[in-house]
C-alpha cells in the first residue's frame, strides 16, 4: 500500500501590506463617474433641446398646415407663431427661419415630401443655437446647436356638393316681379334687380330691351277707348276695332267672324307684326305657331265678355181702334109666318137699305194733316220699321160726337153682299135717313125692299146708344193717344237715338262690342297638365301663375306680376321662359316638344364664354347658358371652389388627392323624369368637375321642387359606394330656400326622430313650421339624413344662397352635421351682385380648413 503524502499549508504569520490602493481606486472611479455624469448632463441637454425643437416643429407644422390655401405668407406666420410658443432649454423660443417653412406635396404611398409652390403639406424646421455645455466646454466646446423637422399633411377628402336646382334658383331674374323684390331688400343698392336682368337680356337677345309692346296702349293710341285695360283684346277683335280695317285678310276682322276665327286672326297679327318685328332676336321663329300662341295665351288678359245688346227703341203706343159697326141683326123682326127667332145677322138679300153697312165715312183713315212733319226725328235709322212712325194709322180729327143719322143704300136689296160692299166704297153712294123716319117706316111695316119683317125701333135705338157710347170713348182715347202719348213717344225716341243709344254704343265699344255677349275671350286657351291655363299671374280664369311672385321669398302682392298682362316683348317672354325653366315644355299637353331657348338643352340656347377664377388660382374660360340668378353665381362659385382644390392638389397623386362630386336636386317625381342627378361622380379630374357645373339650371316653377332629402340620400349613397377609407368625408349642401318634398316615409321619419335624445332632439321639428300640413316632415327628413351622415363621421355643411334662405334651418343642419363650430348660418346673402364672391369665400373657408396630421 502506498500513500500520497500531503504537504501541510502553513499560514504566514504576517501578510504583505499595499497602503492607499482603495483610495486610488475610488479616486479613479469617481473621475470616471464624474465624466459620465458630465457627459450625461450634456447629452441630456442635447436630447432635451432636440425634443423641445421637435415639439416646436410639430406644433408649427400642424398649425401652418391649417393655413394651406391662404398663401405662403400666412403659412409662415402661423408656423412662426406656434414655434414661438414652444420654449427651449434656458427659456428661449425655438428659432424658425421663413425659408425653412416649406409648402409641398406629401406622397402618402412613397412617404416622400416634395417642395412645391402649392400642395397638401407643410415641412417645418426649427433650430436651437448656442446652447452652452455643462462640462464639454472644458474640452474647448462651449456650445452646441440642434434642429428638428416635422411634416404635417392635410387628410385627403372626398367632397360632394349637393346643389339646389329648384324653381326658385332663378328668382332673382324674373322680370315680372324680382326687381321690386330685390330693390326692397335692405342694404341692396337701388337698381340691382334691373342690372341683373340686363345681363340675362343681353345673353338671350344681345341687347337690353326697352318697354314691352302694350296692347292696351296700342288700342288707345289707335283711337279706341277702353273701359279697363283688360278689355284690350276684346276691343282689338270687335267688329269695328283696329283690325276691322286692316288690308291683310289674314288679320282683318269681319262682322260675321266667330270668336275662334277672331283669335286666329288677332294672334297671327300679334305673332307676325308684333313679335316678328319688335322681338326679332327672339327664338324660335314665329313659324312655330303653337309655341308662340302658348306665349300669347300666357300674357293676354282674358275677360268674361257679357255686354248685352242695346235695348230696342221705345215702342210706338198702340193706336186706339174704333168700335165695330152696330149690329142690328138682333133687332130684326120677321113676318108672322116666319120663326120667332131673332137673327143675329141680316140674311143676304134681306138687308133693309137703311141699315148701315160700314164705318161712318167721316172717320179718317189717314195721318191727320195737323201733325207737324218736324216731329219725325231726322236720325231715325233706316232699319226702324215704317209702322213704328207715330204718324201712321188714323182716327177722328176732333172729338165732335157722331150725329145720330143713318145711312141707307141707294141700291136695292136685290144686290148680293159683294155688290153691296163694293157699292159703299164712296160717300156718294149713301143717303141720310133720319132715325124717326126709319122707325116710323119700320113700325108702319114700310120696309124698303122687304115683305113682312121689320127692325124693332126700340132695339135699334139701344144698339145706337151703345155704339154712340163706345164711339165717344174711342174718340177720347184717340185724342189722348194723338195729343199725349204720341208726343211722349216722339220725345222718348229722340232721347233714345240722341242720348241713350250713342252713349250705350260708346260704352259697349270700350268693352269690345259688337258682337255682344262674347263669352270668355280669347276663347279656348290650352290647359296644362294640371287642367289649368299657364299665365304670367293669378288673374282668375283658372290661372296657373307659376308662383309669381314667389311667396317664399317675398311678400309682394299679386298685382305686381299682374301688371304685365297684355304686354308682349322681351321682358314677358323672359318671364315665360324662366317659368318653364330647364325641363318643362310649353304646350306639352297639346303635343308640343320644344323647350324654351333659355334651357341649356334647347337647340336655340345662346351660350356665351366667361373667364372664371382669381389672381391666386388663375383664370379659365367656360361656356355658360344665359345668366339666371342666383344659379349663375352658384355655378361660378362652384367652379372657383374646384379651382382651389385643383391648385391645392397640384402634383398630388390622384389616388391620394382630394376628390369632388356634384349632385343636383329639384323635384322627386320619377314618373316625370325628375329625380336628383349625379352631375359628376367623385373624381380628381377637376376640369371635368368644373365643366359639369357650367350647365346647371333650375327647373321650372311647376310642382314642389325642393326635394333636399332626396338629394342628400343620393350623395350619401354615392359616398358610401365610392368614398375612400382613408379620407375625410365632406358634404356641402347649397340651397336658396327650404325643403318642400321628402323621400322617406312619414313613419320612417317619425320613428327616427322619436329615437333621438339629448341636445340633438331639440334640432328636429315637433310641429309644422309652415302653413302647409306635414311640412315638419319636409324639414325633418334632411335633418335625419344629416345626423346619419355625421354618425358615419361625415362633416355636413349647410350653406344658404340669396335672401330667401332660412338661416334657422341651416343652423339646425350645422348642429346635427358636426359643423356648428365652423360658423352658424353660412349664408351668401345681401347684395345679389356679391353672391359669387361671398359664396366663393365660404367654400374656400371650408376647403382651407382640412383635418391635418403629422406624417413625418
Amino acid at each position: 500500500m502506498s500513500a500520497t503524502a500531503r504537504k501541510p499549508f502553513i499560514m504566514p504569520r504576517k501578510s504583505f501590506k499595499r497602503p492607499g490602493a482603495i483610495a486610488l481606486l475610488t479616486a479613479v472611479v469617481m473621475v470616471v463617474l464624474l465624466v459620465c455624469v458630465a457627459i450625461a448632463i450634456d447629452v441630456g441637454a442635447i436630447v432635451l433641446v432636440k425634443t423641445q425643437l421637435q415639439s416646436a416643429s410639430d406644433s408649427a407644422a400642424l398649425a401652418s398646415a391649417t393655413r394651406l390655401g391662404y398663401g405662403q405668407a400666412a403659412i409662415i406666420a402661423e408656423a412662426q407663431t406656434y414655434a414661438g410658443l414652444n420654449k427651449q432649454l434656458g427659456g428661449a423660443s425655438a428659432e424658425i427661419n421663413a425659408n425653412e417653412v416649406e409648402i409641398g406635396v406629401w406622397n402618402r404611398a412613397a412617404r416622400t415630401f416634395t417642395p412645391a409652390p402649392s400642395g397638401n403639406s407643410v415641412r417645418v424646421t426649427t433650430r436651437g443655437t448656442n446652447h452652452g455645455y455643462f462640462f464639454a466646454k472644458m474640452f474647448a466646446n462651449d456650445s452646441f446647436s440642434s434642429a428638428a423637422t416635422a411634416i404635417a399633411s392635410a387628410v385627403p377628402r372626398d367632397l360632394i356638393f349637393v346643389v339646389d336646382l329648384s324653381g326658385s334658383m332663378n328668382s332673382d331674374t324674373e322680370p315680372a316681379w324680382s326687381p321690386e323684390a330685390i330693390n326692397a331688400q335692405s342694404g341692396v343698392p337701388f337698381g340691382t334687380g334691373e342690372a341683373l336682368l340686363n345681363t340675362l337680356y343681353t345673353d338671350l337677345y344681345g341687347t337690353v330691351p326697352g318697354n314691352d309692346f302694350d296692347l292696351a296702349d296700342f288700342v288707345t293710341s289707335s283711337g279706341f277707348a277702353l273701359s279697363a285695360p283688360e278689355y284690350a283684346y276684346a276691343v282689338l277683335t270687335m267688329d269695328e276695332g283696329p283690325l276691322s280695317t286692316h288690308p291683310n285678310s289674314n288679320y282683318k276682322i269681319l262682322p260675321g267672324d266667330g270668336e275662334a276665327t277672331r283669335k286666329t286672326k288677332a294672334y297671327a297679327w300679334l305673332r307676325e307684326q308684333v313679335i316678328g318685328t319688335q322681338m326679332s332676336a327672339a327664338n324660335p321663329p314665329t313659324s312655330q305657331v303653337a309655341y308662340w300662341n302658348h306665349y300669347l295665351d300666357y300674357v293676354i288678359r282674358p275677360v268674361q265678355h257679357s255686354v248685352a245688346p242695346p235695348d230696342p227703341p221705345p215702342a210706338m203706343p198702340s193706336e186706339p181702334q174704333p168700335p165695330s159697326p152696330p149690329n142690328y141683326g138682333p133687332c130684326w123682326v120677321p113676318p108672322p109666318h116666319h120663326s120667332h127667332h131673332v137673327p143675329t145677322h141680316v140674311p143676304s138679300g134681306h138687308v133693309p137699305p137703311h141699315v148701315p153697312l160700314h164705318v161712318p165715312s167721316h172717320v179718317p183713315s189717314h195721318v191727320p194733316s195737323h201733325v207737324p212733319a218736324h216731329h219725325v226725328p231726322a236720325h231715325v235709322p233706316a232699319h226702324v220699321p215704317a209702322h213704328h212712325t207715330p204718324f201712321g194709322g188714323g182716327g177722328p180729327t176732333s172729338a165732335v160726337p157722331k150725329k145720330v143719322e143713318w145711312y141707307a143704300a141707294r141700291q136695292t136689296n136685290s144686290l148680293n153682299q159683294e155688290a153691296t160692299e163694293s157699292s159703299l166704297r164712296s160717300s156718294d153712294d149713301l143717303v141720310a135717313v133720319s132715325t124717326t123716319a126709319l122707325q116710323s117706316a119700320a113700325i108702319a111695316g114700310l120696309a124698303v125692299g122687304t115683305s113682312g119683317g121689320y127692325y124693332d125701333p126700340t132695339c135699334v135705338a139701344q144698339v145706337d146708344a151703345a155704339y154712340n157710347t163706345a164711339y165717344a170713348n174711342y174718340q177720347a182715347a184717340w185724342n189722348h193717344w194723338n195729343s199725349v202719348l204720341i208726343p211722349q213717344w216722339q220725345a222718348a225716341l229722340q232721347v233714345y237715338y240722341n242720348v241713350y243709344l250713342p252713349a250705350y254704343l260708346a260704352e259697349a265699344k270700350k268693352k269690345g262690342s259688337p258682337p255682344y255677349n262674347r263669352g270668355q275671350i280669347p276663347p279656348n286657351p290650352p290647359l296644362n297638365e294640371y287642367g289649368m291655363v299657364d299665365r304670367i299671374a293669378n288673374i282668375g280664369f283658372n290661372s296657373y301663375q307659376f308662383n309669381n311672385p314667389n311667396s317664399d321669398l317675398t311678400s309682394l302682392p299679386a298685382s305686381v306680376p299682374a301688371a304685365h298682362v297684355n304686354k308682349i316683348g322681351y321682358k314677358t317672354y323672359t318671364q315665360f321662359q324662366a317659368d318653364f325653366g330647364r325641363n318643362f315644355i310649353p304646350g306639352t299637353t297639346q303635343g308640343l316638344t320644344a323647350l324654351c331657348p333659355l334651357s341649356a338643352q334647347s337647340a336655340y340656347c345662346p351660350y356665351h364664354s366667361e373667364a372664371v377664377g382669381d389672381s391666386d388660382t388663375g383664370y379659365e374660360s367656360f361656356s355658360f347658358p344665359p345668366r339666371e340668378q342666383p344659379i349663375h353665381a352658384a355655378r361660378r362659385s362652384l367652379i372657383r371652389a374646384i379651382k382651389v382644390l385643383k391648385k391645392w392638389n397640384n402634383g398630388v397623386p390622384a389616388d391620394v388627392a382630394d376628390k369632388v362630386a356634384v349632385v343636383g336636386f329639384d323635384g322627386d317625381y320619377p314618373g316625370l323624369g325628375m329625380t336628383p342627378q349625379l352631375l359628376q361622380g367623385l373624381t380628381a379630374s377637376y376640369n371635368t368637375a368644373m365643366n359639369s357645373c357650367t350647365t346647371m339650371q333650375p327647373t321650372g316653377d311647376k310642382l314642389a321642387t325642393t326635394a333636399l332629402e332626396a338629394g342628400m340620400i343620393m350623395a350619401y349613397s354615392h359616398m358610401q359606394s365610392n368614398g375612400r377609407q382613408f379620407t375625410d368625408k365632406v358634404i356641402i349642401v347649397l340651397t336658396d330656400g327650404f325643403p318642400n318634398l321628402v323621400q322617406s316615409s312619414f313613419g320612417t321619419i317619425d320613428s327616427y326622430v322619436s329615437s333621438v335624445s339629448g341636445p340633438d332632439a331639440a334640432q328636429f321639428y315637433s310641429s309644422d313650421p309652415l302653413s302647409w300640413s306635414n311640412s315638419k316632415y319636409w324639414f325633418n327628413g334632411p335633418l335625419m339624413q344629416t345626423r346619419k351622415m355625421h354618425a358615419d363621421k361625415y362633416d355636413v355643411f349647410a350653406v344658404g344662397l340669396g335672401f330667401g334662405a332660412d338661416s334657422n334651418y341651416l343652423n339646425r343642419m350645422a348642429n346635427l352635421g358636426g359643423t356648428a363650430g365652423f360658423g352658424q348660418g353660412l349664408q351668401a346673402g345681401g347684395d345679389p351682385t356679391q353672391y359669387e364672391d361671398n359664396l366663393t369665400q365660404i367654400f374656400k373657408d371650408i376647403i382651407f380648413q382640412p383635418t391635418v396630421r403629422l406624417v413625418d
